[in-house]
């Protein structure tokens, strides 16, 4: 996921490539969670979207693109010290017709029980002219959740996109705040959320707007 640094290279690569060579196209950087733990015998469902402009790039063409992402999240425990959480997006652009899909897996650990917790996922991207080996990557993400009543939380989190076949020539900074709003606590939430993604080295900013509703299920019978 080396980015592009001469324009004579830009211009050979399909748009939506630029992108994804950007971090914009393959790295979906919403969190639709908390730092709370769904623990064993429950399951945890997140359909969500997003919605991301571009700004800051040196080539005006990044400036118009707008990415749109649908995506489906799911975990569950695996004790009651750490969740497994699986994570699927479909992501296309204004300027293009074709998607790009991603997969994500990662483990969620609690820190300080219920308010700070530490996710680590990992993640491809694979569709249309995309080289899966590429696009692997990891986000270690800190999470942080502030119970404002019973039914209505404050989230944060911030991550480091690494690649990983070189991760430290496309080191990125993410940042998130959201809200968790839950008329039934145990039963469904929703999340809206905005953040930004910073890449490195001058080279721009992505600003996403999501929305999700958590649904949760315990199908232990407990």
């Amino acid at each position: 996921m080396t980015r592009p640094t001469r324009s004579r290279r830009w211009s050979r690569a399909p748009l939506c490539m630029l992108a994804l060579l950007l971090g914009a196209c393959a790295v979906p950087f919403s969190e639709m969670q908390s730092a709370r733990l769904t623990g064993p015998g429950r399951l945890e469902v997140v359909p969500n979207y997003s919605h991301i402009g571009l700004t800051g790039f040196k080539d005006e063409r990044f400036s118009r693109i707008q990415q749109m992402q649908a995506g489906l999240q799911a975990a569950t425990g695996l004790s009651d010290d750490v969740d497994l959480r699986l994570r699927y997006e479909g992501i296309t652009l204004s300027e293009a017709s074709s998607w790009v899909h991603m997969l994500a897996l990662g483990a969620k650990l609690p820190l300080v029980r219920d308010q700070l917790a530490l996710y680590l996922p990992v993640g491809f991207a694979f569709g249309s002219d995309i080289v899966i080996h590429r696009t692997w990557l990891t986000q270690p993400t800190l999470i942080a959740t502030f119970a404002l009543t019973d039914y209505l939380e404050l989230n944060t989190s911030t991550k480091t996109v690494l690649p990983l076949r070189d991760p430290f020539d496309d080191l990125n900074m993410g940042v998130n705040v959201g809200l968790g709003i839950s008329p039934e606590p145990e039963v469904w939430s929703i999340r809206p959320e905005a953040g930004m993604l910073y890449y490195f080295g001058g080279t721009g900013v992505a600003w996403q707007a999501a929305i999700g509703v958590a649904y949760y299920w315990d199908f232990a019978g407990k």
